[in-house]
């Protein structure tokens, strides 16, 4: 693989032009989503997929790991936390997309630490939690191979809400459809990947060309 990745923003880079992540033909990619309704989000979503066909919202969690062991299981432990956060956005499903780089003492069955099977730790909690929206990708940057350790089985449903929560959940659910939400189209201009066909609603960070005129 001749492409560099020094950082998680080349890993996402690269696993979007090089890696369909199941991408449906409906599907339109936004990535960097920061801000909803005018409002600024934390998480932010990493790489949000519209399927405006099915009306679903499917979100993307990315982190490329350290060839260091003992530094991955915060990492994993807190991308985990952060495609959760994800839900109450109203996304549909979530996934985490961890890159494991060359070289490194890392595989499936370890990935955190010398003494933790961390993918079987995260499974364990996306099911105590109740989570099966939330699905597992590996990627293994020496053999550029995509792996899918866990699928999502249904949409998030809705009723794990608590009342007081169901009206943001909504609000910011109808305003991704109408993509009424603030991204990165920089992010896309850097790395030379395509921009989405109907953007004009949205409110990206930069401005295109076009725009600018």
């Amino acid at each position: 693989m001749s492409t560099i990745i020094k950082n998680e923003d080349d890993f996402q880079a690269y696993v979007m032009k090089k890696h369909e992540l199941d991408f449906g033909h409906w599907q339109t990619l936004f990535p960097k989503v920061d801000m909803i309704r005018g409002r600024k989000i934390s998480p932010e979503i990493d790489l949000l997929s519209i399927d405006f066909k099915s009306k679903t919202l499917t979100g993307y969690e990315f982190k490329f790991l350290n060839k260091r062991k003992d530094t991955n299981y915060r990492s994993v432990r807190e991308s985990l936390a952060q495609a959760i956060e994800y839900f109450q956005y109203g996304i549909d499903k979530s996934y985490i997309v961890l890159g494991i780089p060359a070289r490194a003492d890392i595989s499936e069955d370890n990935l955190g630490s010398s003494d933790l099977d961390l993918l079987t730790l995260v499974r364990a909690l996306v099911w105590a939690y109740g989570f099966d929206s939330l699905g597992i990708k590996l990627w293994y940057e020496d053999r550029d191979l995509m792996q899918t350790c866990q699928e999502p089985r249904r949409n998030f449903p809705i009723e794990k809400l608590k009342s007081s929560e169901f009206d943001d959940y909504r609000l910011d659910r109808d305003c991704l459809f109408s993509e009424s939400f603030h991204w990165d189209l920089g992010f896309l201009k850097k790395y030379g990947l395509p921009i989405p066909a109907f953007w004009s609603k949205t409110f990206p960070k930069h401005k295109s060309s076009a725009q600018e005129t």
